[in-house]
């Protein structure tokens, strides 16, 4: 593992001086005499990092590519939970082969106020706990129909009267991209979804259809984790594994009112891109990423 190192010295001239720098795994030793005064190789240690810091504010001002120390874990075949344990040491002497020899710091000298006070008294500075989560997150559309507002029963194509059985009816998530609804008044779009993470750690989900133009969009459905989870149970899968159907939507003018049919807010003709879009909470310490977007796209005829 490498930094790149610049150093910049502003006297007597300006002066600029790029290198890369290793900064591991290197071998060294403990320091093997308890007198302070003599430094000898004792027990071995490896996969030793140096800590870099940037140096600014003197002649030269020294700046690493990035300042902490970065780990990359491949850790997709370890779900559960984790303890990264850090101990810190210090350079005493090297060995007539160039290896470092050392000294463990106590936790109370790595920092140079003292250590900080945390939650509890016990709180281990050194120590980080790791949840590590690679299960599947699924977005996926499971069927989309049009429902009668005044029967329940479903379109079955144009010149057929409705049916019961959706196996029966017209699933548009199986026709053609840009397929053609014809909402007749009467009916609502029904839409069948999963937007799930197995491990229990899904972040949000939207379904949503916006209207080519940008004019209307109509909310099916959106949730987030912080309506279902604790700090005491942050567990949250989403829609069950089977999913879930939609057809009526949450009030656009206030949320708090009664749900109304969706075909009454697809208000013009227009394309429409229904669009699920679904996170986990799972992030790589900077970013979250896991997610999925799946989308379809019809021209809605709200009346005939």
């Amino acid at each position: 593992m490498s930094k790149r190192r610049t150093q910049i010295t502003v006297l007597p001239t300006l002066d600029v001086h790029v290198t890369t720098q290793k900064v591991g795994p290197f071998n060294g030793f403990l320091d093997g005499d308890p007198d302070p005064l003599v430094v000898t190789a004792g027990a071995p240690l490896n996969k030793l990092y140096w800590v870099n810091r940037n140096e600014v504010g003197g002649v030269t001002n020294t700046f690493y590519s990035f300042p902490d120390l970065r780990v990359n874990w491949v850790s997709n075949l370890y779900n559960g939970f984790h303890k990264l344990s850090l101990v810190y040491y210090q350079e005493v002497g090297r060995t007539a082969a160039g290896e470092p020899i050392l000294h463990e710091l106590p936790m109370s000298q790595c920092f140079a106020s003292g250590v900080p006070s945390g939650d509890a008294d016990d709180v281990a500075l050194h120590q980080l706990y790791l949840r590590t989560n690679n299960q599947p997150l699924t977005a996926k559309f499971n069927g989309i129909f049009l429902r009668n507002r005044t029967t329940g029963n479903y379109f079955a194509g144009l010149g057929n009267p409705d049916v019961a059985s959706k196996a029966l009816a017209i699933d548009f998530n199986q026709e053609a991209q840009c397929d053609i609804m014809k909402l007749q008044g009467v009916y609502d779009v029904e839409v069948g979804f999963t937007a799930r993470h197995e491990g229990g750690f899904l972040r949000h989900y939207r379904l949503d259809a916006d209207s080519n133009d940008h004019t209307t969009k109509v909310v099916f459905a959106e949730e987030s984790y912080t309506d279902h989870s604790t700090d005491n149970n942050p567990i949250w899968h989403g829609t069950a594994a089977t999913g879930i159907d939609v057809y009526m939507v949450p009030n656009p003018t206030d949320s708090s009112l009664p749900p109304v049919n969706s075909g009454t807010l697809f208000d013009h003709r227009c394309a429409y891109d229904f669009d699920l879009r679904t996170t986990s909470r799972l992030q790589n310490g900077y970013n979250w990423v896991q997610w999925r977007h799946p989308e379809r796209a019809y021209y809605v005829e709200p009346t005939p």
